[in-house]
């Protein structure tokens, strides 16, 4: 709305999600313009509220999705293990989110504190 020159207080569903304002007072046919940083993937929203008229209103919907960029991996493998037979253990990446990476193609170098350690050999 160019000739549109109140304040809105603007909200996200995400609830870890950072806005560069919690309200903006719009200037007549000028950009206005917000940011949000989204903080969790799956359906999300941004919701703009007339502060003195809560029925105007405008919500956008998005998909966030984790990206490819791993931040950290995660190692797991059980508590307790016996020594001789193999031990399964399990490695996933994750973003700065703590969300798993999907598709990740890094290269792993996998090592062990056990000096009888068997591993299996890299590329």
């Amino acid at each position: 709305m160019p000739t549109y020159t109140g304040t809105v207080n603007l909200s996200t569903s995400d609830s870890k999600a950072t806005l560069s304002a919690a309200s903006i007072t719009f200037q007549a046919n000028a950009p206005n313009t917000f940011t949000v940083t989204f903080a969790t993937s799956g359906s999300e929203s941004v919701t703009a509220t007339d502060s003195k008229t809560s029925s105007l209103t405008g919500t956008a919907n998005t998909t966030v999705g984790c990206g490819q960029r791993s931040d950290a991996l995660r190692v797991y493998v059980a508590a307790n293990v016996s020594f001789g037979p193999p031990t399964t253990v399990g490695l996933v990446a994750l973003n700065a989110q703590n969300q798993v990476v999907q598709n990740y193609s890094g290269t792993v170098v996998i090592a062990t504190s056990d000096n009888l350690a068997t591993l299996p050999k890299g590329p």
